[in-house]
């Protein structure tokens, strides 16, 4: 097991707003290929996770964008424990 700090919410947030980030891609669709990522609002209040294959919806659905939360963003972080990936997530986010 991997010895990691837990990241809250803030710490997202925070570095989002520092890193001027837009997106978060964090795999690709098994089916598709389609990067799906978290989507952050330009002032950072808001995230929500792009889904935008379309493979996992009704027909004719538009919802792309689902909403989420930045604990869910945190939780998402906080659970991995491969540490490459671990490694990689916290080169994008800044995390040191």
């Amino acid at each position: 097991m991997v010895d990691i700090d837990m990241r809250t919410r803030i710490d997202f947030q925070v570095a989002a707003f520092y890193n001027k980030l837009g997106k978060w891609f964090i795999r690709e669709c098994s089916i598709c290929n389609y990067p799906l990522c978290y989507v952050f609002s330009p002032c950072f209040e808001y995230v929500g996770f792009d889904k935008g294959c379309n493979c996992s919806l009704p027909r004719n659905s538009n919802f792309n964008i689902a909403e989420c939360s930045w604990s869910d963003l945190a939780n998402y972080y906080n659970m991995q424990t491969d540490p490459e990936y671990i490694k990689k997530m916290d080169e994008f986010w800044g995390f040191e």
